[in-house]
């Protein structure tokens, strides 16, 4: 079975569209100087990229909640627990050092076994779920494509500027006017056809299942099984740290940093069907590190999801991640 259970390299490539060029190397630099003004790229434009999208996802999330009727988003926020679940189960299958042979590379079932496959086929269940979820509303999602198309064009723009510096140091860095002539195509009718037809098939699911993931395990998801993803290094930027012990048994501490004011701060814990299972209300937070306990010891096993929303003058933030509770 050869399959991708999200379509999401293909958004996967539009996001990071602007990090296709190949690093060249001077052949009169030294590997060590070369390396390090690479890696120094890396994490600017992985810092670029998260500070650039995480708003943006947000903006769409908070978006898309307020066009849902309340049934609906209470049908779409289990499929996006359970996508959370699930995609982050997924990446732990493909980190496994499995045995590329002939016989069995590519195909995930042979690869990873039936329990994966499974979860794969789920995934794709929940992508189904969630296209036709959007096409319910699409008068209204017609008018959020707009802004995520020029969103991702103007992402390769900003791009480019960054890469420009790079290649502007001894060492060039990138091909910012391979960028600078990908953004002019995509803001030409027929880019704008083609990556329209890209948001259709793929980015628009995806951005529906977004729930504030941290945007690595995000790319992650979306393809790729390195924190260097094309070209960039992405931070871990979220506000919400991995709770600890993990994997609980009795009391587990969720802690979270808070960079603004928070008028409304809220915590919520899913169970792995995406029912909700308790909520720890925070109330108004000053900046800084906050943490609560929670108390797992009746908790079933399995795999959960927590999730944070943080109220700011600046609109609201969202973030999850998932906890283990084993007895």
């Amino acid at each position: 079975m050869r399959c991708d259970p999200t379509g999401g390299r293909i958004f996967t490539l539009t996001l990071a569209i602007a990090a296709l060029a190949v690093t060249q190397t001077d052949a009169q630099q030294t590997v060590q100087d070369t390396q390090q003004l690479r890696r120094d790229m890396e994490r600017t434009l992985g810092e670029l990229a998260v500070n650039y999208w995480t708003p943006r996802l947000n903006d769409y999330k908070s978006r898309i909640d307020h066009m849902l009727g309340s049934p609906d988003l209470d049908d779409l926020n289990r499929l996006r627990v359970r996508y959370s679940l699930l995609t982050e189960r997924l990446m732990q299958y493909r980190n496994q050092p499995a045995a590329m042979t002939p016989e069995v590379e590519g195909d995930f079932d042979l690869l990873f076994g039936e329990e994966a496959l499974n979860d794969v086929e789920e995934l794709m269940r929940i992508y189904k779920a969630a296209k036709d979820l959007a096409a319910k509303y699409r008068p209204e999602l017609d008018g959020l494509r707009p802004s995520v198309i020029d969103d991702l064009t103007g992402f390769v723009e900003i791009m480019a500027d960054s890469r420009q510096e790079f290649a502007d140091e001894p060492a060039p860095a990138g091909n910012a006017g391979a960028l600078r002539e990908t953004a002019r195509w995509l803001r030409s009718e027929e880019g704008g056809k083609s990556i329209a037809a890209v948001f259709d098939f793929a980015v628009e699911p995806v951005v529906m299942l977004y729930d504030g993931a941290d945007l690595r395990n995000l790319f992650n998801q979306l393809g790729s099984s390195s924190s260097v993803i094309a070209g960039m290094e992405l931070p871990e930027m979220s506000a919400l740290r991995q709770n600890v012990p993990n994997p609980a048994s009795s009391t587990t501490t969720i802690g979270y940093v808070l960079n603004e004011p928070g008028t409304g701060v809220i915590v919520r814990i899913f169970d792995a069907r995406g029912d909700l299972k308790e909520t720890f209300n925070q109330g108004s937070l000053s900046p800084g590190r906050h943490e609560v306990t929670v108390d797992v010891s009746s908790y079933p096993n399995g795999s959960y999801l927590y999730h944070l929303l943080v109220r700011t003058a600046n609109g609201d933030r969202v973030y999850a991640r998932t906890m283990q509770v084993v007895h």
